[in-house]
């Protein structure tokens, strides 16, 4: 049963480190150099890094107040907002600053219990009265959801290359493509916030064609995913959202000479995968480049017993019929 501390820390994960229904604030932050983060749109406005600052400066307000020294309203108000401005290695610590904050509040929330969130305290000096502990988390936490898509919209207006490439991967604009790696070549080989290459996102996206184009650009065929599925551009072909488009980027793939029996972090190879999906056609084209129809991934599945486990009889009796003419 999701618990209120269990909500919370969902609420938490979600605004800071992993997307939900939208990017959270880590990959808001990510891969920005001090000028774009410095950036403005207009004098009056607010940058991103202004932006990172305030969430820094309330969030520790927010955590002085629940270890019993509930902050001054107004000197905080008054506090903040200041211009900022700086080297790379000063925008970097507060990005850090930004990590080190979310542990704190994981921390916190490990440590309060189901019974410390219903518990009340005093926000402010000024306040007039307790506020939940719980209401104050959540508070805190939607405002920081709140300015991540102030900032994801302050990205957008100044085009930043590896922004472009990544949208552009995702939507297969293969012009867009070609015109960022013209002028920054070696983004091929970047990851965006969340851990996924360019390569990754247009293979998942079922985008043939700027599958190919990154190919040709220098994309890394066995390039893992820098997150928790440490996965290759076959294994998101594979699980990729439009099945009318996986077959031909995995035949691309495959023809690149792709891998067909590389794990993820779970053990899982690609043959796993399409017996998941139920894809009696990529199960066979895996086959037929050398996919191991025997091979268990972590917990001891093997592509036969996950087919059958999710009712996928073609490609179970696809892969039963090789696994015994083997």
């Amino acid at each position: 049963m999701l618990t209120v501390r269990g909500l919370l820390r969902v609420q938490l994960d979600e605004t800071f480190a992993r997307e939900g229904w939208h990017p959270p604030l880590a990959t808001a932050v990510h891969g920005l150099t001090a000028a774009q983060a410095a950036w403005k749109p207009a004098p009056e406005r607010h940058s991103i890094w202004q932006i990172v600052r305030h969430v820094i400066h309330w969030k520790r307000g927010v955590l002085r107040a629940l270890e019993g020294d509930p902050p001054d309203y107004e000197r905080m108000t008054a506090e903040d907002w200041a211009e900022v401005s700086g080297d790379q290695a000063a925008w970097e610590a507060d990005v850090r600053a930004l990590q080190e904050l979310y542990e704190a509040f994981g921390r916190l929330l490990e440590a309060l219990g189901e019974d410390g969130v219903q518990r009340a305290v005093q926000a402010y000096r000024q306040s007039s009265g307790p506020t939940p502990v719980a209401r104050r988390l959540l508070n805190a936490f939607t405002h920081d959801a709140y300015h991540t898509g102030q900032i994801q919209y302050l990205r957008a207006l100044q085009g930043i290359p590896l922004d472009r490439l990544m949208t552009a991967a995702w939507d297969g604009l293969g012009d867009r493509l070609a015109q960022v790696l013209d002028q920054a070549p070696a983004l091929v080989h970047a990851y965006n916030g969340d851990g996924w290459s360019a390569l990754h996102i247009a293979a998942h996206a079922g985008q043939a064609e700027a599958v190919a184009m990154l190919l040709d650009r220098g994309a890394d065929l066995d390039a893992r995913s820098r997150n928790a599925q440490a996965n290759t551009a076959l294994h998101a072909a594979i699980a990729g959202w439009r099945s009318d488009r996986r077959t031909a980027v995995v035949d691309l793939l495959l023809g690149r000479s792709a891998d067909p029996n590389a794990r993820d972090a779970r053990g899982n190879t690609p043959l796993h995968l399409a017996a998941h999906e139920g894809d009696a056609a990529v199960a066979g084209r895996l086959l037929s480049a050398g996919a191991d129809v025997h091979v268990r991934r972590a917990d001891g599945a093997t592509p036969v017993e996950v087919a059958d486990a999710r009712g996928h009889t073609a490609v179970a009796d696809l892969l039963r019929a090789r696994a015994a003419a083997d």
